[in-house]
This record gives C-alpha cells, sequence and structure tokens, in this order.
C-alpha cells in the first residue's frame, strides 16, 4: 500500500536501492578498507567482518566488479605505492619490500614484475630517468 501511494504520488525518489547499488557499495567499502592498509597485511575475513556481507557474497561481487580478486587487487594497489616510494624516495627496494609488508625482497620483485613488466631497479633506472629527460 505505501508502495502504490508513493506511486500515485509521482514522487521521483526510489524506495529502494538497486541490487547493483549495494555491490557498488560492498566494493568501495573494500577498496577503502584495501587502500588503508596498503602497509600491512589483511584477510578476507576481516574484510568481510567489517562491511558485514559473507566471504562469497564479498569476494563474488568485487571479482565482478573489479575483475580482481581482492588479493590480486590489493597486490595492485602495494605494487602502486611501491612505484610511488621508488619514483619520490630513495628507499632501497629491501626497505621498500619491508614497508609495504611483502613477506621478503624476491617475493617483492618477482610481484613488481608481473605486475609492471619491470624489475624494481629497472623501474628506477628507465621511468626515473625518463621523466627527468622530458
Amino acid at each position: 500500500e505505501i508502495i502504490k501511494s508513493f506511486r500515485k504520488e509521482n514522487l521521483s525518489e526510489r524506495v529502494f536501492f538497486k541490487y547493483t547499488e549495494q555491490q557498488s557499495d560492498v566494493t568501495a567499502n573494500v577498496i577503502q578498507i584495501l587502500e588503508k592498509k596498503v602497509y600491512s597485511s589483511i584477510n578476507i575475513d576481516d574484510i568481510c567482518k567489517q562491511v558485514g556481507y559473507s566471504r562469497g557474497h564479498v569476494c563474488g561481487h568485487f571479482k565482478k566488479e573489479t575483475g580482481k580478486t581482492i588479493n590480486d587487487y590489493f597486490q595492485f594497489l602495494k605494487i602502486e605505492e611501491a612505484k610511488r616510494l621508488i619514483l619520490e624516495t630513495n628507499q632501497d627496494f629491501t626497505s621498500i619490500s619491508e614497508a609495504l609488508d611483502f613477506s621478503n625482497p624476491q617475493y617483492f620483485s618477482r610481484v613488481f614484475h608481473s605486475l609492471t613488466g619491470h624489475t624494481p631497479s629497472h623501474f628506477r633506472k628507465t621511468i626515473f630517468k625518463g621523466s627527468f629527460e622530458k
């Protein structure tokens, strides 16, 4: 009856959210959590508790909306931060690896290479040098 009365009054406001808007809120919340935790680690169950949905719901909708798993997206965020640190600081790669909570520098280098196509040292030499040549 209430919904019918809203329709009769031609109210432009929606009474119910579309399901896709709920998905976007969940994904946005997960991304926000991941961005805050880029210098540490977090497990998916903790994320699910924070956003208030089941693991299957969160993981499924996140993958559907971003095309990446939560772990892949978290690694992407960490490597983006590593790229920034490489270009803007003089920190060595071991320090960057430790700061971003990678298990060891070799693993950091392997992940960095797989996501950028460059090793961290090659990235620093070529990208950093190229930014001054422009």
